[in-house]
């Protein structure tokens, strides 16, 4: 019973430990077109920009991405959250722009961030599957963020390298 117990109290503590190395990647981002790789479809983005929230075992990431071929009226917006301690979360999503599911996970390894989201969407066409890996890594002074993202659907498989930089908090808070 003791081994158990020990066992029990050496997992929790691992797992706490885990979850303090997780670099805070709160605050707004945007993408630095110019010294971003990007192929097939996001090569139209014209602009984009990622607002994390890190609270306690939650990653929260809001997307905004504008693109040449965008009507104006379109969000553009998706948010996705994930458990920091690699529990799956799934979110049904209904909206303008997206009808379907997201299943994310993440984990940490290696001081980079992998994110994992699956998405399956629903159209008048039937059913659309797409699977995003990224792994996040950030500069050591915190303000660059690299993602490398590798998108996965039946059709074909799409690889990016984005650099975001953080902006300010006091240009957040002004806005």
């Amino acid at each position: 019973m003791k081994k158990v117990a020990v066992l029990v109290v050496s997992l929790c503590l691992f797992s706490i430990n885990a979850l303090s190395q997780v670099p805070d990647y709160s605050g707004e981002w945007t993408l630095d077109k110019h010294a971003s790789k990007l192929f097939g479809r996001m090569a139209s983005i014209e602009s984009m920009s990622i607002t994390v929230t890190q609270t306690g075992n939650e990653l929260k990431i809001v997307t905004f991405s504008k693109r040449a071929s965008q009507p104006q009226n379109a969000s553009g917006e998706e948010i996705v959250t994930y458990s920091l301690d690699g529990k799956e979360i799934k979110m049904d999503i209904n909206n303008s722009s997206f009808n379907g599911t997201i299943r994310s996970r993440v984990r940490f390894e290696g001081g980079k961030l992998n994110l994992k989201a699956e998405r399956t969407i629903r159209t008048q066409l039937g059913e659309f599957s797409a699977t995003t890996r990224d792994i996040w890594e950030l500069s050591p002074d915190g303000a660059t963020l690299k993602i490398k993202r590798e998108t996965e659907t039946p059709q074909e498989t799409m690889s990016a390298e984005m650099i975001f930089h953080r902006q300010p908090a006091v240009a957040q808070a002004a806005k």
